[in-house]
């Protein structure tokens, strides 16, 4: 039983590592998901020509 116990174990952490990695690396390629938000919410105001 507690190898069992072991063998679960092992598995849930390489479980953890892997999804930690895949989620770096999407959004270490993605970029920042804030400012990609906040550039299609806010829009610059036009520079009026005096």
């Amino acid at each position: 039983m507690l190898l069992y116990a072991l063998k679960r174990f092992g598995v849930a952490i390489l479980v953890a590592i892997s999804v930690s990695i895949v989620t770096f690396s999407l959004l270490h390629v993605s970029g920042d998901p804030a400012a990609a938000s906040a550039s299609k919410h806010h829009k610059k105001p036009k520079a009026s020509a005096s």
